[in-house]
């Protein structure tokens, strides 16, 4: 997917609202149809731009796999998993103005996207070794039906694995996450993220890097 020129114009409308304090969803709604945006277009700028205030603090935050070595990561499960999976199904991905990458699908939910879901889980699982970290926190969130398979599989997972992996399934595990204490969270999630004293590591751009060769769109 390339940026056409009228997306362009969009995004710099939009920046400068958003930098200047308008209500961001009232922009948003007022910038997609001055420019006629389709439905990716409109969630890659919602999804994909911060003030230059939060995207900056978010990216001062981010560590490089180096850094990981013999930390806990705490790992928003789903988040990480349906970014890969939307790669996977061809839909866009991007790198936001924050450094982290996120995608434009918007219709998250297991359903067709079982098997791709299931493809991201094992390109998690290939790629924590890689990490060279001591211990992976995995969130589920198990009103998701297919939480539950999930979790089996890590379950079994976790009997042998290095590194060593704990398996974490609420409701809605977004607070756990954003009070974890000690360690990295793994998660594009705005709220968590800015609502968290925690470092930062990209996990669905990493795996993806490991696996393939993609070019990933850059705001």
């Amino acid at each position: 997917m390339q940026f056409t020129e009228n997306f362009q114009l969009a995004l710099k409308d939009y920046i400068f609202l958003l930098n200047n304090k308008y209500p961001e969803k009232a922009i948003h709604e007022l910038v997609s149809t001055r420019y006629s945006l389709n439905h990716f277009e409109r969630s890659i700028l919602y999804r994909g731009i911060s003030t230059k205030v939060k995207s900056e603090k978010r990216k001062n935050r981010l560590l490089t796999i180096e850094q990981l070595n013999n930390r806990i990561i705490h790992i928003d499960l789903f988040n990480v998993m349906f970014t890969m999976a939307a790669y996977l199904r061809g839909f866009p991905v991007f790198i936001s103005n924050d450094g982290l990458l996120r995608d434009a699908s918007e219709s998250h939910g297991s359903g067709d996207w079982e098997v791709h879901l299931d493809k991201s889980l094992d390109l998690l699982i290939d790629c924590l070794e890689e990490l060279k970290i001591l211990k992976a926190v995995i969130y589920i969130d198990n009103p998701l039906e297919y939480g539950l398979a999930i979790t089996e599989k890590l379950s079994e997972l976790s009997k042998s694995s290095i590194p060593i992996i704990k398996i974490i399934t609420d409701p809605s595990p977004d607070h756990l996450i954003r009070e974890a204490t000690d360690g990295i969270i793994a998660t594009s999630d705005s709220t968590i993220i800015d609502r968290s004293s925690l470092p930062i590591f990209d996990l669905p751009a990493f795996c993806l890097q490991h696996a393939f060769d993609p070019v990933f769109i850059t705001l």
